[in-house]
């Protein structure tokens, strides 16, 4: 009977395709469902932040300049990364009946941090008041969507995954 089930949700879980798990807002997603793919954005951004630095110091240390694609493609992905974890974001909180507009509201102060730190490079390295706050909302509401209890069966967004 427990294989069965379990059977069932592998069977589930596999007929789900990236884009239906990164990119669309669509439905619900669990606590654990939302840690995971979290993580795996969190380790992808951190993958393209290494190799840009790695680029980096490859190209200093024989003293060329970075290659025109890196000003391009790193700002894409990451651009990616952003809207995949909106994405994210969207269906956690559909999971406990509330609707996208406080991961848009965290969107828009996420693009206007990166918006000074682009304007501000000096500042945004040191520990400037908005560098801290950003930081500190930042995690406080990823800790609120993995704090959150879902709704129990369906809501409006339909069921959990």
């Amino acid at each position: 009977m427990t294989n069965e089930i379990i059977k069932k949700q592998i069977a589930e879980i596999s007929k789900e395709t990236f884009t239906e798990k990164f990119f669309t807002t669509h439905g619900r997603i669990s606590r654990m469902t939302f840690l995971k793919r979290e993580v795996m954005l969190i380790l992808m951004a951190f993958a393209v932040v290494f190799l840009v630095e790695t680029c980096f110091i490859a190209y200093t240390l024989f003293g060329a300049t970075l290659p025109e694609w890196t000003a391009v493609i790193t700002p894409l992905i990451m651009i990616v990364i952003w809207i995949s974890d909106y994405c994210l974001n969207v269906k956690r909180l559909h999971d406990f009946g509330k609707d996208a507009t406080l991961a848009k509201i965290f969107l828009a102060f996420g693009i206007m941090a990166n918006v000074y730190y682009i304007a501000f490079p000096l500042a945004a390295d040191l520990l400037t008041p908005f560098t801290i706050f950003d930081s500190v909302v930042n995690l406080g509401f990823l800790a609120y969507l993995l704090y959150m209890r879902g709704d129990e069966g369906a809501n409006e967004y339909g069921e959990t995954k």
